[in-house]
């Protein structure tokens, strides 16, 4: 069966509805069920709702809510309704078939009361997972408002409330004698509604017109004159069939399944069906539907010859419609569906148009010839100097031999003897008179050749030795002779026999024999060398070295490397192995045997302390190196049992050193001249013998030395110093001589005082000081300062006061400050203001800290009273009633009690006058 393509299509008995912009809505429900059920079962109802999926999409409820107010359903988690469906939500009581049990769901809330609808007033509220209103019905009054509180059940928790004026219900019409029967809408998903009763209640079934359009054929490709039925399909609930059929000889049915519709013009034709019903019409078209090929036999043509040979070709050609099948040997040739077919190989060729019909033309024999590919050969394609080759190809009709591409005239035969070097082919021709040529094939024609030997003539070797002979020339394969016995086959042979030697070289397989070469050997000469006296001796020495032998000449050699003598005897004073190269006539050669030459090392003697020595002291030590043991001289004398290598110098002079090594050499002597000097004299004087703490000593030597040195780095000649303690100077004379002083420095610490650093007065009794030290103490002589004992004194001051306390201890002072913070009671009165509103000193405010008691008054001249205040933290701002005084000067009165209360002032009131400046 073939399927074009399907279309759903939605029609609600052609009515104009509005729907909410949702998907699933309610679609059928059974109130009041008439049945043994109703009011004791559990749950005690029969009744069920169905809802319908109005989209070509699946819709998934999962989490939705049905509620009526009685009873909330929560959709367990994957509850799916497929596109335009029903789904069904009751119980075993329902007696209908049901998607949901929402008595044994445990989705409910309410298990025994769910489903039960009263035929008076009720509603149903569907909402979605969000709380959002899918669909909502009512009949009669209902039962408003109602609250949702829907459980869980692993879904977001949904509360919310409905009103009757919430305008979200759709109102259906039930009457109170309608058990048993169930309201639906018209069509599925329309907004019209109606009672249905006994045998038209179907629960999850179509209402209405709904579904798709779908049919099927017998055969949907035909030949002209056969006839084919077609097959219903669809899932639309209409009653009313209307068929077209194009190109047919019946242009139309209303049969549900039309047979005998017969077809006799070629080519493809358009099929529709409609299905009406009381809800609507639903139209579906298959373009192409119908393929209809012809039945008579096309005419093929040939546009050339049918016979040709290979890399030819023919076209064949028909006139008639297609479609068109190309074949070959009775099989169909892959796309090859024009109407035309370029032929290039053998074959017999009918075309087929229609699908099977008997449409198949005459055959049409075609013949290729195939192309002739000669191939050559020979025995072998190189030609030797004097030699011929013959060239050989198949046997054909004709042949024509080439050389580089030009025919060779009079080579037309099927063998070609040939002795030049070049390209050689063939062109021959078949029986069918289809021509080929031949691959070339190069034949090399090798020229005379004489290889030779290389070194070249006759050559003489050492006994022993060897020489390698080449061949002057590159050559394919080599074969060397040694008196005409093969001994190699290299390129090079290395020849260590004597004889005649002979090289047959190869050029693809063409040979020649070079000329000979004699090779002789050569013995080599017999001798040795030999010591004319001892080969150790310290260094200066020397020793003869004599060759003996039969040789003609000779080469030195010492440590394996040629010196320029070449007599039979040489001088030997250089140390290391000597020995002799022996040589023929030839330049056969022979090493003697080697002796060893050993020069000792002569020490060399040094006195580490230099050629001159000068001592500020009369006694030195003098430290020779180099030796083993040591010779030692005073002013040219042997001084007898000095052989260590240090000697102790009292006395000025000449002295001399020469070292003997372990070998016995004995170095040149090594000289010094020693001097004795006095040494500086240096005495430290000091500014004070003590000093106290924070003070400093100056320490000082003469300034008449080439360089001072402290023991505390400094390098003047004199330094000051405040800590305790030895100190060392150095000083050196243009001699370099030096000496050493030292003097005891002594630094007295400063006497301690322990004393408070700040004491509190309360400006009656004054404040207790108590001081101690290891020194003796002296109190400031203040007049507010009252010595009570060497550590005690009282000091009372008016206000806040420094004084001082002093220690002696060994003539060291300290000097202590003691600050008394007085807490008394104080005023501060200023004597004018600027009341100008500019932020400084605008008021004739009294500063008062820690009063008991205070009453300012302010007048004029004239005595009236211009400001009064008993807090010290009021001001005045120069103004009475509302308006400001002029400037000049005002009195006042002050009355103030400290916290003791007695009278700050002398008398209990003041008096003073304020300045106003503006």
């Amino acid at each position: 069966m073939v399927r074009r393509f399907l279309v759903l299509l939605l029609l609600f008995c052609g009515l104009q509805f509005s729907l909410l912009a949702q998907c699933v809505i309610i679609n059928e429900i059974v109130i009041d069920a008439a049945g043994t059920c109703d009011g004791s079962c559990a749950p005690e109802t029969e009744e069920w709702v169905e809802l319908y999926n109005t989209c070509n999409t699946p819709v998934d409820i999962s989490c939705f809510v049905l509620f009526d107010g009685d009873f909330s359903l929560r959709f367990p988690a994957g509850t799916t309704i497929p596109a335009n469906s029903h789904f069904v939500i009751g119980s075993i009581n329902s007696g209908v078939p049901i998607n949901l049990d929402w008595a044994n769901c445990s989705c409910t809330t309410n298990n025994s009361e769910v489903g039960i609808f009263t035929n008076d007033t009720e509603q149903l509220v569907l909402l979605n997972n969000n709380a959002i209103v899918q669909d909502a019905i009512l009949w009669g009054a209902g039962q408003l408002p109602v609250s949702v509180n829907s459980p869980a059940a692993g879904c977001n928790p949904i509360n919310t409330s409905f009103n009757a004026g919430s305008g979200i219900f759709e109102l259906i019409a039930i009457d109170a004698g309608d058990n048993g029967c169930s309201y639906a809408r018209a069509c599925d998903g329309s907004s019209d509604w109606e009672m249905r009763c006994t045998t038209e209640i179907t629960a999850g079934a179509t209402n209405g017109l709904v579904g798709f359009v779908d049919f099927d054929v017998s055969d949907a490709t035909v030949c002209a004159g056969d006839c084919v039925s077609f097959s219903n399909l669809s899932t639309a609930q209409g009653n009313i069939y209307s068929w077209t059929f194009e190109g047919a000889t019946i242009a139309s049915s209303s049969l549900e399944n039309p047979t005998g519709i017969c077809y006799t013009t070629p080519g493809t034709f358009d099929v529709s069906l409609t299905i009406s019903g009381t809800c609507g019409a639903i139209t579906e078209t298959f373009p192409d539907f119908i393929s209809v090929s012809p039945s008579a036999p096309p005419i093929v043509n040939a546009a050339g010859l049918t016979t040709f040979c290979e890399g030819q070709f023919v076209n064949l050609l028909t006139g008639a419609a297609g479609p068109y099948q190309w074949f070959v040997d009775g099989s169909p040739i892959p796309f090859a569906n024009d109407f035309n077919l370029l032929v290039i190989s053998s074959g017999s060729y009918t075309l087929e148009i229609g699908s099977g019909c008997g449409a198949i033309s005459v055959p049409m024999e075609v013949v290729v010839t195939s192309t002739p590919l000669p191939t050559i050969s020979a025995i072998d394609f190189v030609v030797c100097d004097g030699e011929t080759e013959t060239l050989s190809t198949e046997v054909f009709t004709s042949y024509q031999w080439l050389l580089e591409g030009v025919p060779i005239s009079g080579a037309n035969g099927l063998d070609l003897v040939v002795q030049n070097t070049g390209n050689y082919s063939v062109e021959v021709t078949n029986n069918g008179g289809c021509s080929g040529i031949s691959s070339e094939v190069f034949v090399e024609a090798v020229d005379a050749f004489v290889p030779q030997i290389l070194p070249v003539g006759n050559q003489i070797i050492c006994e022993g030795t060897s020489i390698a002979l080449s061949a002057s020339e590159v050559y394919d394969g080599y074969q060397w002779l040694l008196n005409g016995t093969v001994v190699g086959s290299d390129p090079t042979f290395v020849a260590s026999d004597a004889g005649n030697y002979t090289l047959e070289a190869n050029i693809l397989g063409c040979l020649s024999t070079s000329n000979a070469t004699t090779i002789s050997i050569e013995l080599a000469p017999v001798g040795s060398i030999n010591a004319l006296g001892s080969t150790t001796f310290c260094e200066g020495g020397l020793v003869n070295l004599q060759a003996n032998g039969n040789h003609t000449s000779l080469q030195w050699l010492l440590n394996g490397t040629p010196i320029e003598s070449v007599s039979n005897t040489i001088v030997a004073n250089v140390e290391g192995n000597y020995e002799a190269v022996l040589l023929s006539p030839n330049n056969c050669e022979t090493i003697t045997n080697s002796i060893p030459v050993d020069i000792l090392v002569v020490p060399s003697s040094q006195i580490l302390q230099g050629s001159s020595i000068v001592s500020c002291i009369p006694e030195v030590s003098i430290d020779a190196t180099g030796g083993n043991t040591y010779i030692w001289q005073f002013n040219g004398a042997t001084i007898p049992g000095q052989i260590q290598s240090t000697l102790n110098v009292t006395l000025e002079g000449t002295y001399s050193v020469v070292a003997v090594g372990s070998n016995g050499c004995t170095s040149s002597p090594f000289m010094t001249e020693i001097n004795f000097l006095d040494a500086p004299v240096v005495d430290i004087t000091a500014s004070e013998d003590t000093v106290c703490v924070g003070e400093a000593i100056v320490l000082q030597v003469p300034a008449i030395y080439e360089s001072t040195l402290w023991s505390t780095g400094e390098t003047l000649n004199l330094i000051y110093v405040e800590e305790s303690g030895e100190y060392f100077v150095t000083v050196r004379d243009e001699n370099n001589c030096e000496t050493t002083d030292s003097i005891e420095v002594v630094v007295s610490p400063l006497p301690f005082i322990d004393v408070p650093a700040v004491v509190q007065s309360d400006c009656v009794q004054g404040a207790v000081v108590e001081a101690f030290s290891d020194g003796f103490i002296a109190w400031s002589l203040d007049n507010y300062i009252e010595v009570v004992s060497p550590n005690m004194a009282i000091a009372n001051p008016a206000r806040n006061a420094t004084f001082t306390i002093t220690a002696v201890l060994n003539d060291c002072i300290t000097i202590v400050p003691v600050r008394v913070n007085v807490e008394c009671s104080t005023i501060f009165i200023p004597n004018s203001f600027t009341p100008d509103n500019d932020g400084v000193n605008d008021f004739f405010s009294i500063i008062a800290n820690d009063i008991l008691s205070y009453e300012l008054i302010i007048f004029n001249r004239f005595g009236e009273v211009l400001f009064r205040s008993t807090n010290p933290d009021e001001g005045w701002d120069g103004g009475i009633d509302g308006y400001y005084v002029p400037d000049g000067v005002y009195n006042y009165s002050l009355q103030a009690l400290d916290k003791y209360g007695n009278p700050i002032f002398d008398n209990p009131v003041t008096y003073g006058t304020v300045t106003i400046i503006r």
